[in-house]
């Protein structure tokens, strides 16, 4: 202030000597700031920041912009949110300085730190559940409906904008939360799944080689019984066959098997085999027997080529 305009004192020691702030009570007096000017008027909350830019005169402009219609009343509701959060402490001259005691629980320390008041914290609360809330009805809509429903959504426009940013946001969900991107073994899970698919691969003396992921039968193989089978069963090869997403499973699958089993990855040629299988609804005698007793067929290859894939495969949906 280097006018001098501003004289700055206490209400709790001063209040008393104020003709104009002798019908407010401590209680409200603690809400707002007050500012009176030399005519004696009587200024409370923005408006007393804006009398305060006033007088000091080189910020005056900006009082005169807050005070433009539609910018005050946002600057008063922005003023009155702070002012009813903020934690007041009354004291006046008599007042010793307080003593706290020492809080050892850092977690405590913490969350008297970001939300002191009860408003503060239940307000903080809120915000976090509106957070998990929208987490989980991105999972519930995107992985629970849209990837369920019998259309070609991720292959409009919009759904290439959707799906990766769902995708990422997912990302995020399922790490932090657990959150499972996926409706695992529900009653229509198994619905319409009625092909599996193996790998194998010829060496030089024209033996046939079954690569150790799905065996003769159709079982997967130990130890892929966890996340790889998760991403093969529930991501990559499912009832509903996405064919860009079966393409990225078998680019992985087969760049590691190509070099686990010695292949290599310029010059390795895997076989994709198909079995048809039956997942009915209702109990079917010696279902199991029948679908590990199935023949397969030859659909398609996986090979690649200076480290570069290319994948020819039919629909499997038609077969």
């Amino acid at each position: 202030d280097i006018a001098h305009a501003i004289e700055l004192k206490g209400l709790q020691s001063h209040a008393a000597e104020q003709p104009q702030l002798a019908n407010i009570n401590q209680s409200e007096l603690l809400k707002d700031l007050y500012a009176i000017d030399q005519k004696n008027r009587l200024y409370s909350g923005i408006d007393t920041y804006l009398q305060i830019l006033k007088a000091m005169r080189y910020p005056a402009p900006i009082a005169y912009l807050i005070s433009v219609p539609g910018l005050y009343h946002c600057a008063k509701v922005i003023y009155r949110n702070i002012a009813d959060n903020r934690n007041r402490q009354p004291c006046n001259e008599t007042c010793t300085p307080a003593t706290t005691a020492v809080n050892n629980n850092l977690i405590s320390t913490y969350l008297n730190k970001i939300a002191p008041t009860s408003k503060q914290a239940a307000t903080r609360i809120a915000k976090i559940l509106v957070l998990v809330a929208f987490l989980q009805v991105n999972v519930t809509i995107v992985h629970g409906l849209l990837h369920r429903i019998p259309n070609n959504l991720e292959q409009t426009p919009l759904g290439q904008l959707l799906f990766p940013v769902s995708g990422a946001i997912t990302l995020f969900s399922h790490t932090l939360l657990g959150i499972t991107p996926h409706a695992l073994y529900l009653h229509d899970h198994f619905q319409g799944f009625n092909h599996i698919l193996a790998f194998t691969y010829v060496d030089e003396n024209q033996q046939e080689h079954w690569i150790p992921f799905v065996n003769k039968q159709g079982r997967m193989l130990a130890p892929y019984w966890g996340r790889v089978h998760s991403m093969w069963a529930n991501i990559g090869f499912t009832a509903r066959v996405v064919p860009w997403r079966m393409n990225k499973a078998i680019k992985r699958l087969s760049a590691y098997w190509c070099t686990q089993e010695g292949l290599g990855l310029e010059n390795c040629r895997l076989f994709v085999k198909m079995k048809k299988i039956e997942s009915p609804t209702d109990w079917v005698k010696d279902l199991r027997a029948h679908n590990l007793a199935g023949s397969w067929q030859n659909i398609g290859f996986v090979s690649w080529k200076d480290n570069q894939i290319t994948i020819i495969l039919p629909d499997i949906e038609s077969l």
